[in-house]
Order: structure tokens, then C-alpha cells, then sequence
């Protein structure tokens, strides 16, 4: 018999195919792991986006009237990840960043307890990605188109109408001008400022146009009726109404925003109101001219009720004579006095825009004449003007001596000013007031000072004979907390990324700093989010910059582990933040929330998470239970 030494060719490729197969068997198993381990992943990144847009919803409340009203709103990532709710993310299925222009759509859902539904879209188009929200109709009703009308100035400015006139309207007949007869072509006559046109159309049979409203979004003011039906049968498939309210008066310094509403009415069931509100933003209006204001010092006689203004002259010592002067300071409320403009008195000489100082040349018998022309940068022009009649007078000796000392005194005046601003500044800012004598002459007596106090005048003052009043306008204190009207939510879904529930968190403490206990099911891979802070804060000088409004989130990570990772209690911070126009920051509001575990149908006996012990035994099953409330 003889001895095998090795397989034989048959049995060689029997072995191989069967390993192959058994190969080929080992890759699929791997590969369809893999994708399910993908699309777990795909899944919680789309629940990341999707809380981000609640987050943002959240801060800009604005949105739900819109959705209110039937319209579906589209928040784009690029529009998340550029206001900080979302880190740039990626797509764990292909592996490439998600585009800035994929979106999550929020729509009306009653069957929902927050009203709302949101469905993420990847998106692999071109869009406006960093300032990306989008409204498109749901179930129409209708629409609000608006409009702002006034006589167009400069820098994007709007002046005074110059067809206004006080007796147009009295108040009363301003809060609702329904019967108003106002159109297109009269409505400058209505309001010295800016009037809005609110065409609002109704593309449903079944409502009518009830009320459009207007409110001021940086006031807490409530909302005012800009027209208002009276029964459904009287209502057209359009009404255009004006606001001649809101943009009646100046504008100091920054644009105004107000945000109007429709809404519509249900024939056949009053209850059913829905809402579509728009915003227009940063209009700037001012209808008030810059004036000036004469004041007269020096050579004046009084007899009886008449002041009579004289030159004094003293031949004894050759021609000598001493005449009053006009000091014309300017004021403006608004856009301010534009510098680039000539000004000219009546003597068709060049004269400065700021606090001049005319002398009055004595003629006998003969009247001087003081006139003057000067606008703001909206274009509003303002008049001043001075007249009277300058008579010359000889002094007897015996007061010879009285005008010697008022030479000798040398009484200061104010005159020019250097460094003075009408726009708001950060930090110190020297100013220096110069200063003239009766004769309009220049002293050698500058006075400088430092302002580093958030104001808009001040004074500087020679002594105690002359104060000048000064523009400052330092800014050095940051904006602040007016209030809070948050309703704060807590989210959790757990390691397959279900919704388990969410609950308000009911918060104690005041002024601006805010705390809760929040207790969590402890599972490993699931996730949570705490949302809905939403305080107000207030800048008294040169206003808040909106876009800096911003909350910083602090935490350790990893609230969602199982022990023993649980030596340190576990705290999330939320402090909000906002500059105001000059890059001055400040702290607005504090919301502090103190996490706890439950595990295993049992409260983990630990100093932070004990307050859990207040809800009973709960586990993931009867979780909902808690949230749901």
C-alpha cells in the first residue's frame, strides 16, 4: 500500500471554494453592520440638527406666527452653524460634511403637543446658506405685503413730508384709521414721517381679513390696531390699510423695527384665528429740522419793556466803541447736522456748522440782520435767524469807569469745541472748549477734559463765570437684563434616537440668574437638550448690537453614563451675552442646571441627584410619564 504525501488537485480546490464562500459569507454579515451602524449615526446627527432649529426657533419667536398661519418655515444648517446652534456636521452614510443649504422644515402639527413637527432634508443645491430661512405656504389663507412710503433723504434716511400738516389728524382718529379716507396719493399728508401700506389679501373662502395689528419689536409696548373689521360680509378679497404711527416721529440714532400681523377669521367658526406676521426692519426716519438758537450779550439800554441794543462810543481816547454779540449755537434730534453742507449767514459768508459767534456792527439807524440755513444728513433744512436794530450811543464820563472794568474783567464766552462727536464712542474721549471774549476774540484759556462716563452732553466750565455744554456721546456701559418670559423645555431620546418626551423645567431665582433641577434616565448612548431660554436686555445708550445676542453653553459632557463614572455631580451652564453698538459686552442672564441619574428603577444615592427621589421609582419604560408633564 502506498503512502499519500499531500491532497490531491480535486480535493485542493474543493478546500479553496469552500473558503471563499465562507469569506464572501463573513463580508456581507460585516458590510450590512457597518450600514447599520451608519444609519444609526445618520439618524442621531438628524436629531442634532433638528434641536438646533428648535433652539433657534426658540430665541426667534417671531417665526411661529408665520407658521401659525399656515406657512411651513425652512431653517437651512448654513443658517444654524453661522449663528452657533450647530457645529458643522457630517453625513456618516457617504462621509461628506452635510451641506449648508439642506434644512429642517417646521410646520403646523395640532395633533402634536407642542403644535409643531420637524423633518430634516439633506439638500446638495446652491443657497444664500448664511442668512437662510424660508417661508413657503402651507395651507393658504392669505398674505401681507408691505410697503414703506415718505420722502426719501440721504444715507438711507427718510425726512420730514413736506405735504404733512398738524391739522390733518387729531389723536383719536390716529389709532384706528379705518375711517380715514387715506390712498396713495394723500397719505403724506397723514403723517410728518414714514407711512407704511399694508396690503393684506385673503386667497381662502372660507376667512376673512379681521385685524392687522402693528407692534414695536424693540419696546415692550403692546400691539396697536392698524385696521379693523367689522363683519365678514363687509370684507373684500384685499384691504389696504397704512400705519401712520409707528414712523411718525425722529429716529435717534438707529433704525426702528416693527413687526405687523393678520389675522383671519373663520366665518363659520369665530375661534378658528390664524395669524401671519411679517417684519420690517431698520427704518430710519427723521422729521425734525436742527435749529439753532440766538442769544444776544452786551450793549443793551432797557426803558420801560424795550431792550435796546447800542455800540458804545468813546471819542475821547480816538474812535473806541464796543458793540454786542449773537452767539448761535445748533441743536438736532435724529440724523444729526450734516457738516458737508456750505452753511452761509446773510452776508453770504461761509460759517462754521458748529457754535459760531457773529459780532453785530453798529449802524445808526439801521437794522442788522442775522440769517442762516443749515441741514441735517436726512436733508431736513432749518432756519435761524436774528433781527434788530443796533443804535449808537455816547457814554457820559461817569460810566467811563463801569466799562473799563468790564474790559478788565475780560468776561469769557463759549466758542469753538474740538472733539465733540454726535455719533455713540467706547472708551475716554478729550474734548476741548475754546473760549472767546466780548469782542469775539480768541483767549488763550483752552480747556480740555476727559470723558469716560456713558453720556450724551456734559459741560465744561471756565471757573465759575462760563459752562459750555458739550456732545459727548461715550458709551462705556455694557447692556443689561430687563426680564425674563422663558418657558424652558427638557428633551431626551434614548440610545435609538426615539423621542422619550419632553417636559417644562420649572425655574426659581431673579434678575437675571436662573436655576433648576433636571433628572435624566441614564442611558449610555442616548442624548438630551435643555431649551427655550429667552431673556430680555436693554442698552441705554447706543443700543443693542442684535446679531451679538448670544448664549455660551458650559458643561463637563457625558451626563449619560453608567457607573462608576460618577464621581462629579454634573451642571450645564447657559450664560447669555450681548454687546451694544460699540463693542461694549455684558453678561445678560445665567441659567444653571443641576443633572441627576436615575438607573435601574432607583434614585443613585448621591449628593446632586438625590432631588429625584421627589418623582418615585421611574425607569426608561415610564419615563414618558415624567417628561409628558
Amino acid at each position: 500500500m502506498k503512502k499519500k504525501n499531500g491532497f490531491t488537485l480535486v480535493e485542493l480546490l474543493v478546500t479553496i471554494a469552500i473558503m471563499i464562500s465562507i469569506l464572501t459569507i463573513a463580508i456581507v454579515s460585516i458590510t450590512k453592520i457597518s450600514e447599520g451602524i451608519k444609519k444609526q449615526s445618520y439618524e442621531s446627527v438628524k436629531s442634532q440638527v433638528i434641536t438646533a432649529a428648535e433652539e433657534y426657533l426658540s430665541t426667534n419667536s417671531y417665526y411661529i406666527d408665520t407658521i401659525n398661519g399656515g406657512s411651513n418655515v425652512q431653517i437651512s444648517v448654513g443658517e444654524l452653524v453661522s449663528n452657533d446652534y450647530l457645529n458643522p456636521v457630517t453625513n456618516p452614510i457617504t462621509g461628506k460634511r452635510i451641506n449648508e443649504c439642506s434644512y429642517v422644515e417646521i410646520k403646523q402639527d395640532k395633533k402634536k403637543k407642542s403644535g409643531l413637527s420637524y423633518t430634516f432634508s439633506e439638500n446638495d443645491g446652491e443657497c444664500p446658506a448664511n442668512n437662510f430661512v424660508t417661508v413657503k405656504p402651507g395651507i393658504v389663507i392669505g398674505d401681507l405685503e408691505i410697503e414703506p412710503i415718505g420722502t426719501k433723504g440721504n444715507e438711507d434716511w427718510y425726512k420730514r413730508n413736506p405735504e404733512y400738516e398738524e391739522s390733518t389728524i387729531n389723536e383719536s382718529g390716529s389709532e384706528n384709521n379705518n375711517s380715514l379716507n387715506i390712498t396713495a396719493d394723500n397719505v403724506h399728508e397723514y403723517t410728518p414721517g414714514v407711512a407704511v401700506k399694508l396690503t393684506a389679501s385673503v386667497d381662502n373662502s372660507n376667512y376673512y381679513i379681521g385685524t392687522i395689528t402693528a407692534s414695536d419689536v424693540d419696546e415692550s409696548t403692546n400691539d396697536w390696531i392698524v385696521y379693523d373689521s367689522l363683519t365678514s360680509t363687509e370684507q373684500a378679497n384685499e384691504i389696504i390699510a397704512y400705519d401712520i404711527k409707528s414712523y411718525k416721529n425722529s429716529t435717534t440714532k438707529v433704525g426702528k423695527s416693527v413687526k405687523y400681523t393678520v389675522s383671519y377669521f373663520n366665518n363659520d367658526d369665530p375661534k378658528d384665528i390664524i395669524k401671519i406676521s411679517k417684519q420690517i426692519n431698520d427704518v430710519k426716519v427723521d422729521v425734525d429740522p436742527p435749529s439753532c438758537s440766538v442769544k444776544v450779550i452786551g450793549g443793551t439800554i432797557t426803558n420801560g419793556n424795550n431792550t435796546n441794543y447800542y455800540c458804545y462810543e468813546l471819542d475821547w481816547f480816538g474812535w473806541f466803541s464796543v458793540c454786542p454779540s449773537a452767539y448761535i449755537s445748533n441743536s438736532e434730534v435724529g440724523s444729526g447736522i450734516d457738516s458737508t453742507k456750505t452753511i452761509t449767514n446773510n452776508n453770504g459768508e461761509s460759517v462754521s456748522n458748529d457754535l459760531s459767534l457773529y459780532m453785530l456792527a453798529h449802524r445808526e439807524d439801521d437794522n442788522t440782520n442775522i440769517e442762516r440755513q443749515l441741514f441735517d444728513i436726512a436733508g431736513n433744512k432749518g432756519n435761524c435767524s436774528w433781527s434788530g436794530e443796533i443804535l449808537v450811543a455816547n457814554l457820559v464820563s461817569d460810566i467811563i469807569d463801569v466799562i473799563k472794568k468790564l474790559i478788565e474783567d475780560n468776561v469769557k464766552y463759549c466758542g469753538n469745541t474740538i472733539g465733540e462727536s454726535t455719533t455713540w464712542r467706547k472708551g475716554k474721549v478729550q474734548i476741548t472748549q475754546k473760549y472767546v471774549n466780548v469782542n469775539g476774540e480768541d483767549l488763550d484759556e483752552d480747556i480740555s477734559k476727559t470723558f469716560s462716563d456713558s453720556t450724551e452732553t456734559d459741560r465744561i466750565c471756565n471757573g465759575l463765570t462760563t459752562c459750555c455744554t458739550v456732545n459727548v456721546y461715550v458709551d462705556n456701559d455694557p447692556p443689561y437684563f430687563t426680564k425674563d418670559k422663558s418657558h424652558v423645555y427638557l428633551t431626551q431620546w434614548d440610545n435609538n434616537g426615539r423621542l422619550l418626551g419632553k417636559r417644562e423645567i420649572k425655574l426659581s431665582g431673579e434678575d437675571g440668574n436662573y436655576s433648576a433641577d433636571v433628572c435624566l434616565i441614564n442611558i449610555s448612548a442616548g442624548r438630551f437638550s435643555i431649551t427655550g431660554m429667552n431673556p430680555y436686555a436693554r442698552d441705554d445708550h447706543s443700543g443693542i448690537n442684535k446679531s451679538t445676542f448670544k448664549a455660551v453653553k458650559s458643561g463637563p459632557g457625558g451626563c449619560l453614563i453608567k457607573p462608576p463614572n460618577t464621581n462629579n455631580p454634573c451642571t450645564y451652564t447657559y450664560t447669555y451675552y450681548a454687546n451694544d453698538n460699540v463693542g461694549n459686552r455684558g453678561k445678560i442672564a445665567t441659567y444653571t442646571f443641576r443633572v441627576g441619574y436615575i438607573e435601574n428603577d432607583q434614585i443613585l444615592n448621591r449628593n446632586y441627584d438625590s432631588f429625584c427621589n421627589i418623582h418615585g421609582p421611574i425607569n426608561k419604560n415610564n419615563y414618558k410619564k415624567y417628561l409628558n408633564k
